[in-house]
């Protein structure tokens, strides 16, 4: 949980997870692209009113990611490129799988905020007619009442 906070409140630039450098193969960095992005995205849904048990998911699904980035910079480091890059193809992997999840996300909630705004705006309109409706033949009908009763006086 600890972890999936760090990832959740701070962007991987401020983090203090090994950004790729020169030493770094050309995977482990791909892999740090794919979780800039993927964090992005996330954050983006969240910030378009994507659900936060969605948003929560996804954080969870990036934080794996972010794991096996570490653990590709640690092989990594430790000469063992072979692990590295499987780690950091796992990790890429997994970022881009989130970034497509939140994308779509973003989109849904998007959507639906804008469903919501047109049902507003739709509503106001009517409400806008009907009270203007209302207003313009309040006269005319206290009109007519009055004739009718003038009319049942006099018969």
């Amino acid at each position: 949980m600890l972890a999936l906070t760090i990832v959740y409140t701070s962007p991987p630039e401020a983090s203090t997870v090994n950004q790729p450098s020169a030493q770094y193969s050309s995977s482990t960095a791909t892999a740090w692209d794919s979780l800039v992005r993927a964090y992005s995205t996330v954050k983006a849904a969240e910030s378009d009113g994507s659900s936060p048990q969605a948003v929560f998911r996804l954080t969870g699904e990036l934080n794996v990611a972010l794991g096996y980035y570490e653990n590709s910079t640690t092989y990594q480091a430790e000469n063992n490129s072979t692990l590295a890059d499987q780690y950091a193809t796992l990790s890429a992997s997994q970022s881009s799988n989130v970034t497509t999840e939140a994308i779509a996300l973003d989109a849904t909630a998007k959507t639906q905020t804008m469903q919501r705004e047109e049902i507003t705006y739709t509503s106001a309109f009517i409400a806008a007619i009907l009270s203007s409706a209302a207003i313009t033949e309040v006269d005319r009908l206290g009109n007519l009442a009055r004739r009718n009763k003038d009319r049942d006086k006099t018969s």
